[in-house]
């Protein structure tokens, strides 16, 4: 019996210490992971400021630059300020001898009178846009139809006066149909033949 005991005192006292040595090369383990892990993340954070310094090293060199750079562009432009305030002086000294110069009486020198021009009646003038007639222009809106658009494209195509009108073919009238873009058969509908040979002095309308 007492042999029996002491073999069962003995696989507890074993298995006891077993579970001991697991637990402590667990515990190891784990705190050798542990340090692993601190050690990559402390890597990390050190590379990291150390970017972060150089990239800060770098913006603060590249600024310093650009003030030196404007600063040097001020004290330029200073510069050029006390020069030209250092000219004022002698600029409003010529400026008063040019007002000096100007007050002077001009020297009138004598010229030969030229003929008079012969001016031509009030009767015989020609308005550009007057109801009137003109020996080169007539008054084409007075037919019935023709307005300043179809006036002005009748003179860039060479008609101008009731006679030019009143003297259209068949070709002239089918130029003036597709330049002045006009549908169907308005100028034969409002007459504009007729209306220039009676503007025109040729015939009365019927």
């Amino acid at each position: 019996m007492w042999f029996l005991t002491s073999h069962v005192l003995v696989f507890a006292a074993g298995c006891l210490l077993g579970g001991i040595l697991a637990w402590q090369w667990r515990s190891a383990r784990a705190w050798r992971s542990e340090l692993v892990y601190k050690r990559e993340w402390s890597d990390k954070i050190h590379a990291t400021e150390a970017y972060t310094s150089k990239r800060l090293l770098a913006a603060r060199e590249e600024a310093a630059a650009t003030l030196e750079a404007h600063k040097e562009k001020v004290r330029g432009l200073t510069a050029e300020i006390h020069a030209l305030e250092g000219q004022l002086p002698q600029g409003r000294r010529q400026a008063r001898r040019n007002g000096a110069r100007s007050t002077a009486m001009p020297v009138v020198l004598p010229t030969r009178s030229a003929p008079p021009r012969a001016t031509r009646p009030r009767s015989e003038r020609t308005t550009r846009n007057g109801n009137g007639s003109s020996p080169h222009r007539d008054d084409l809106r007075r037919i019935k139809g023709i307005g300043p658009v179809f006036e002005r494209q009748l003179h860039e195509l060479g008609y101008r006066r009731f006679l030019d009108i009143a003297m259209w073919g068949s070709d002239d009238l089918a130029k003036v149909t597709r330049k002045l873009d006009v549908r169907g058969d308005r100028i034969g509908r409002e007459n504009w033949i007729a209306q220039a040979k009676e503007l025109a002095g040729l015939t009365s309308l019927r």
